[in-house]
């Protein structure tokens, strides 16, 4: 088994050329891997942005709802009311949320529409410029849509047939920029007046509070188990050609180090 070290031994310092297309490639079948592992990291990381930052701690949402993207919920607006009922909730928010195509520039750019109330949780948690939409022809859009498409407080957008005027840019991710409007241009948008798709509590009692509306039929779900559901959706989606390209990365790591010795 010996005799065979000093001939690798001999392979490697004999041909430099090869010595180095075989570090170079190895290192880049390493980078790959790596490189992988961190997109996944900050697919992740953003996934639960709106969950991260909208400081809500409960989710009242259509039964057999179980995440904030990959799923529409529909439930009557009156909810937020009987919601502030209990003694425990300090705080509500109505909140839809959807998919959409924004017609920029002649191209279609897939965005997550929020209508959220003025001056009430659910809007942009931090803006970049301007401020938040008050009426319901305005939009604030993620800094990353404004900065691909070369837009600014003033422009104007069409969502769904109907303009708007960029007042604002917020945080957002690099996935799918969030557009934010006022609730009621949603209801006008989908018409669905007197509907949302989610009830935000904030209280610091969460446990307690969900058991009873549970009891009373409202579907109930707290930041955590919403995040997890979001990450499981995405890990579906993404987790098989992540892990073909690690497989690939593996492999050529593998070919090129055999093929040196």
């Amino acid at each position: 088994m010996s005799r065979w070290v000093p001939l690798a031994c001999r392979n490697l310092v004999d041909e430099p050329a090869r010595l180095v297309a075989s570090v170079a490639g190895v290192g880049m079948a390493i980078m790959l891997i790596l490189l992988l592992d961190g997109l996944w990291a900050g697919i992740k990381a953003n996934v639960t942005t709106y969950e991260d930052n909208v400081g809500a701690d409960l989710y009242v949402a259509q039964p057999g709802t179980r995440n904030f993207f990959g799923t529409v919920s529909l439930i009557p607006r009156s909810t937020v009311e009987t919601i502030r009922g209990d003694v425990d909730v300090r705080w509500t928010a109505a909140v839809r949320g959807f998919f959409s195509i924004v017609e920029l520039h002649d191209r279609k750019v897939p965005s997550f529409v929020i209508g959220f109330v003025p001056c009430e949780r659910g809007g942009p948690w931090e803006l970049r410029q301007g401020r938040a939409p008050e009426t319901d022809t305005e939009v604030a859009i993620g800094r990353v849509m404004a900065a691909r498409h070369n837009l600014s407080i003033g422009d104007p957008v069409e969502i769904m047939g109907t303009k708007f005027e960029i007042v604002g840019t917020s945080t957002d991710t690099f996935m799918t920029s969030f557009v934010f409007m006022t609730h009621a241009a949603t209801d006008h948008l989908l018409s669905a007046p007197e509907t949302t798709s989610f009830v935000l509590i904030g209280t610091d009692y969460a446990a307690s509070v969900r058991e009873r509306l549970k009891a009373t039929g409202l579907s109930v779900l707290d930041r955590d188990e919403l995040a997890a559901n979001d990450l499981s959706l995405m890990a579906r989606a993404y987790s098989v050609p992540m892990n073909v390209m690690r497989v690939v990365g593996f492999v050529i790591g593998s070919l090129v180090i055999a093929m040196t010795v």
